[in-house]
């Protein structure tokens, strides 16, 4: 049961600074408010999810962190609430201040360590690359004109993150000398799947979803990224249970 609440909770918290961390990829001026209070809903929930789990007693983190948490949900609630009536120019303004204060709540990240915390920011930028796309690929529905630019920068982003946190893995397997013959079946099974459902699957789609955003086939290209977004969801997932349970990066 605590190993399944650490892993949420770290997956909750990755989905809810995921989400924020690429609003800077689109402009409100094209999408309206609504996108932007769409996002600050999935983050601010899957911030609210990351919290009641804290006070459970199977998950812990520092008092500082769980406050500088908490601060981070009132304020997307209150983004939610009150953008759309302050008018575009002073919502702009302020979806840019929310991404600041963003990074000081993901700098608390670092007292799992340098690599870890490393980790943990890659995995953000990592997994939201591709569910923002997702989520974004919807809106083409809501707002037809809008450039197809935000949804191929997604894709550049996913790739370069993606070289990121393998070049990360590569060295944190290189430098603990890990031998994978000494591996249990499960454990085989488990990395196997999330080599085959993370890095090669995602990234063998994400071909055919670029091409299809560039050929503003944004219908298409969603349908692509609705897969993508269960095989990183599933591979995440996984890392994390080895992240949590082990301290393996995978």
């Amino acid at each position: 049961m605590a190993l399944t609440a650490n892993i949420l909770f770290h997956f909750f918290m990755i989905l809810s600074l995921g989400m924020v961390a690429h609003l800077p990829f689109v402009n409100m001026k094209e999408t309206g408010v609504g996108f932007f209070r769409l996002v600050y809903s999935i983050a601010g929930i899957s911030c609210l999810l990351a919290l009641g789990l804290c006070l459970s007693p199977f998950v812990s983190v520092s008092d500082f962190f769980f406050g500088i948490s908490s601060v981070w949900l009132i304020v997307l609630f209150i983004s939610f609430f009150y953008m759309g009536k302050l008018g575009l120019e002073p919502s702009l303004g302020i979806a840019k201040g929310l991404w600041f204060l963003e990074l000081a709540v993901m700098v608390f990240y670092l007292e799992y360590g340098f690599f870890k915390s490393a980790y943990l920011f890659i995995s953000i930028f990592h997994f939201g690359s591709i569910t923002f796309a997702m989520i974004l690929g919807h809106y083409y529905l809501v707002v037809p004109r809008l450039s197809e630019k935000p949804l191929l920068n997604l894709h550049y982003e996913y790739w370069v993150f993606l070289i990121f946190k393998l070049t990360l893995i590569g060295y944190f397997f290189y430098t603990k000398d890990f031998n994978f013959s000494f591996y249990n079946l499960y454990d085989s099974i488990m990395i196997s799947m999330r080599i085959l459902w993370g890095p090669l699957a995602i990234f063998v789609l994400s071909i055919f979803s670029y091409k299809l955003s560039k050929m503003r086939s944004t219908q298409s290209a969603t349908g692509v990224l609705y897969v993508e977004t269960f095989f990183m969801i599933s591979s995440e997932l996984i890392a994390l249970y080895y992240f949590v349970s082990k301290g393996w990066l995978i």
